[in-house]
């Protein structure tokens, strides 16, 4: 075929790929060639600096503690002062108290938080999480509901704080599950009879 015969580049390049669509460019083969080549030496000479990049992608847990903290402390001291307005002796609260009593459960509850949100994707923590929330609920409808002395009755906002706190970190079944127990002992006056005669031994 002559020069004059010849097609143009562009249709002669149309037809190439008409027969075999699937075949890529011979300067996009080499061009991925090297990709390949450049990310093989980076992942070999690279291992520290992914290491670091994944150290840097890593949640901050202690930023999320600190941020459930707020709020879950301000509602257990919100709960502290309604113990003493149920027993009708606010007159009796200092704030110096109030704000101690709160202060001395932030680093617990920070604690808590940190380990609950970093170890939260095993189903261990959730099982954990939920028997620590029933049995809040339970002892705290025990202390409403049978031994109502002031003394014990403080006990319970930080008893009502970790319940809810279980509840909203567990799963939709172990969340479930955490209300069973204080129900059941609710509702079973021969149960809580029983625990009541126990105490007064």
């Amino acid at each position: 075929m002559s020069d004059s015969q010849k097609l143009n580049p562009a249709l002669e390049e149309y037809l190439r790929k008409r027969k075999n669509p699937n075949q890529k460019p011979l300067i996009q083969i080499a061009d991925e060639k090297e990709k390949l080549l450049k990310m093989k030496e980076q992942k070999e000479n690279g291992e520290t600096d992914e290491v670091a990049e994944n150290i840097e992608e890593e949640p901050p847990y202690f930023l999320q503690s600190i941020i459930f903290t707020i709020p879950f402390a301000l509602l257990y001291a919100w709960l502290y002062y309604l113990v003493y307005f149920q027993y009708n002796i606010l007159d009796e609260l200092e704030y110096k108290e109030l704000i101690m009593a709160t202060l001395k459960i932030i680093p617990a509850f920070m604690f808590i938080c940190y380990f609950v949100r970093r170890y939260k994707k095993y189903i261990v923590t959730h099982i954990f999480l939920g028997i620590i929330g029933a049995v809040c609920a339970t002892y705290t409808i025990h202390i409403i509901y049978i031994d109502e002395r002031f003394g014990k009755m403080l006990n319970t906002p930080g008893l009502i704080v970790l319940c809810i706190y279980a509840v909203m970190e567990v799963n939709l079944v172990v969340s479930i599950l955490i209300l069973i127990p204080p129900i059941v002992y609710y509702l079973n006056d021969g149960f809580r009879t029983k625990l009541t005669n126990l105490e007064m031994k």
